[in-house]
Formats: C-alpha cells, sequence, structure tokens
C-alpha cells in the first residue's frame, strides 16, 4: 500500500528569489497599527509584509492531504523523467503528436495511480486531471480519452457482455474515442444523422453515414490512435421504425496496422487553436457491418431476430438515460477550468509582485502589485481559485 507522503514532501520550501520578499516579512498582515490603514495592511514596499498564516497549512487544507499526494506524485515523476522534458523550440504538429504519445506510453508504464487507488477514492481522479493538465492538456485528455472516459462508456452503458472489452481497455491493448458530435449537429444529439440498421439474417448492425453533414468529427484519438469508437446512432429496426440515439462499441482499425477497417473512412482534423498534442478526427461508415453484441445495452437491446426491447416504457427517460454517462465529463469540464484559472492567478500575481514600474522621485521602483488598480483587479480571481476548487470537489463528491 502507497505511504502518504509527509508535509516536508507535500509542501517543499520554494528555492530562493525576488518573492521572497513576499514570503519572509519582517511582519505579519496583523501587524501593528502603524503599518494598517483604516484596520487594513498599508501596502508599502518598504514594508515587508510577510503572511499572518503558515502557507502549508492553507495548501493542505485547500488541497486535501491524500489528493495532494497524487498530484506531486505525477509531478516528481513529470519532472524526473526525460520524455516529459519541455522542448524550447517550437513542434511541428507531428512531432507534437509523437511526443504526446510517447508520454502517455510512458506514463502508463509508470501508473504511479492504480485503477486500484482510483476506485478506492474517486476524489483522486480529480486530482490526476488537475496535475496532468497543469502539465499539458494534451497529454491529459489523451489519456483520458483513450482509456478513463472509454472504460466509462462501457461500464456506464454496456452489460455483462461487454466485460472483456471493459478488461482489454484496461490492460491498455484497446484505445478508445467518443463519438458524438457530427458537422452538422452537437448540441441537439436527437438530429444525429449516422445510423445502425439492424439486420437480422446476419446478426449485425449496418453502420452508415448518409451524407456529409453526418460525418462524426472533433473526435479527439481518431485521427491517429483509437482502435475502437463509442459512437451514437440512429437504431433502425428491420421493420423500418427508428428506435432513437443508441451507443454502439465499434472496431475502427487494425490493432497491429491501425489501418481503418474496410467501411470506415477516417480523416484528420489538422492543426488546432490549442491541445495539437491530441489527434481529432472526423469518420464516414459505408455499409459497415458489426456485431450484434457492440451494441451498448442496458438502456435498450435488440433480439436476434430483430425486435427492440427495453426496461423503459418512456422513450425520453431512455434518451435521457442513454446520455447520462456524458454528465462525468461535464463535471470534469468545472475542475479542468478550475485547474487553468489557478494557473493564470498564480502567474499573474507573481509577476506582479517582482515586474517594477514608476515609484516616488529618487526612490526605487515599486512593483506593480503595489498598486491599488493592479491590486483590485487580481485579488478576486485569486479569491475566485478557492471558492471554485472547494466547489469542484464538493460537486464531485456529491455526483
Amino acid at each position: 500500500d502507497h505511504q502518504v507522503q509527509s508535509v516536508e514532501e507535500l509542501c517543499p520550501d520554494p528555492s530562493r528569489g525576488p518573492l521572497d520578499w513576499f514570503r519572509h516579512g519582517d511582519i505579519g498582515l496583523n501587524g501593528g497599527t502603524e503599518h494598517q490603514v483604516d484596520g487594513q495592511p498599508k501596502l508599502d514596499p518598504k514594508i515587508r509584509l510577510g503572511p499572518s498564516f503558515d502557507w502549508k497549512t492553507l495548501r493542505i487544507l485547500t488541497h486535501r492531504k491524500e489528493l495532494l499526494d497524487v498530484k506531486m506524485r505525477i509531478w516528481k515523476i513529470l519532472e524526473k523523467e526525460p520524455v516529459f522534458f519541455r522542448k524550447s523550440e517550437d513542434m511541428t504538429l507531428e512531432s507534437y503528436r509523437s511526443i504526446t504519445a510517447r508520454r502517455l506510453h510512458r506514463y502508463m508504464e509508470l501508473d504511479p495511480v492504480p485503477d486500484t487507488e482510483l476506485m478506492e477514492n474517486p476524489l483522486k481522479s480529480h486530482a490526476l486531471v488537475s496535475a496532468l493538465g497543469m502539465y499539458d492538456w494534451s497529454l491529459c485528455a489523451k489519456k483520458m480519452l483513450l482509456r478513463e472516459f472509454f472504460i466509462s462508456s462501457l461500464s456506464g452503458a454496456g452489460t455483462g457482455r461487454h466485460r472483456d472489452l471493459v478488461k482489454l481497455a484496461q490492460m491498455n491493448m484497446i484505445g478508445g474515442t467518443f463519438c458524438l458530435t457530427e458537422i452538422s449537429h452537437g448540441t441537439n444529439t436527437k438530429g444525429l444523422g449516422t445510423v445502425a440498421t439492424y439486420d437480422a439474417k446476419t446478426q449485425s448492425f449496418v453502420l452508415h453515414t448518409p451524407d456529409f453533414a453526418s460525418a462524426k468529427c472533433w473526435a479527439g484519438n481518431l485521427a491517429k490512435t483509437a482502435t475502437h469508437a463509442s459512437v451514437f446512432a440512429q437504431l433502425m429496426t428491420p421493420d423500418g421504425v427508428c428506435q432513437g440515439l443508441h451507443n454502439f462499441i465499434v472496431p475502427i482499425r487494425d490493432p497491429v496496422s491501425f489501418k481503418p477497417f474496410p467501411g470506415v473512412i477516417i480523416g484528420d482534423m489538422g492543426e488546432k487553436v490549442g491541445l495539437n498534442g491530441l489527434d481529432n478526427g472526423w469518420m464516414r461508415f459505408h455499409q459497415y457491418k458489426i456485431k450484434r453484441e457492440m451494441l451498448l445495452n442496458k438502456t435498450g437491446d435488440v433480439t436476434p431476430d430483430g425486435v427492440y426491447v427495453t426496461p423503459y416504457k418512456d422513450p425520453n427517460k431512455r434518451f435521457g438515460a442513454s446520455l447520462g454517462n456524458l454528465s462525468g465529463g461535464r463535471v470534469g469540464i468545472i475542475n479542468m477550468a478550475n485547474t487553468n484559472l489557478h494557473l493564470a492567478v498564480i502567474i499573474a500575481v507573481r509577476y506582479s509582485a517582482v515586474r517594477k514600474q514608476f515609484g516616488p522621485e529618487g526612490e526605487e521602483e515599486w512593483p506593480v502589485l503595489y498598486y491599488q488598480t493592479q491590486y483590485r483587479r487580481l485579488m478576486p480571481y485569486l479569491s475566485a481559485c478557492f471558492v471554485m476548487h472547494y466547489f469542484s470537489l464538493s460537486l464531485y463528491e456529491d455526483f
């Protein structure tokens, strides 16, 4: 069993530098009244105002010791392993994707936070996403889509007949991509055009993309990496009735050559504004057959002779249940946004503390953080970091 690191390991002292002036003040923020204006600390670069609290205690209280332990484990690996070293020069699209794939492979080899640990405390997954995202969102997104989100789709919408696929995904023998969005439809999922028609003679579903507007697009890991896709399509039974949107697990590539199977056309979305280490792609089907069992059948199934069965009497409730698995991703986005807020505020506050501009005549220039306009702009965002961090954790726990 993993032993949680000590406070000293979880809260290492930062390197010495210009910010020491703010870390090791001569007086605390509660110092004497001669350093206050209207009961508040006076901002004056001549006065070294140190914190009135122990920052290590605050760090552990905010992040929680067991979650901070997860982050520090991951960050220590990123610091030590050569494949994670940053390159100073700009990388081409292909080189960025290549290094991201190698980094993910090495991370999975080391496996600093095993699945068993995440199952015991799901909040550790929240910490894992934050830790990897602070390093590179391309790496984080690639990992979560290729494995965790794919496994969640299988286990959340599938049944016992899909356990072998779950095991293969857990062993990293197959990798996934999530294909919901199409060229012409995203939020309006009922309008999706991809069709899966059941053929009772061959006991298979025939996937087909009727037009370009119905092509799946923007799916992460689709362009180069994934062997299987979680595909949402309109299920058509032999009687000609559309049973609505359903989720299918579709083998799309040979796991050895990584070439698409006949009937599967895959394209590359190319360079994007961000996350270029992730290979987003588009996909079309041309009368592509998959086994009947590849339908994730928790909310609805088709018998071998083509009869549709579902435990839901209300089609709207069945539809809502089939998309319920997406809620976890939406909850996770709050954590991702808050992680970015942390990074931005840290950079802004630190820079403002060392960037000097103007000052009293004949004296040293003042850090811009001492100017009220700058201070009042930054402090609400710093406060929001704590509020949103707590909200993100509590929502994840409730979910």
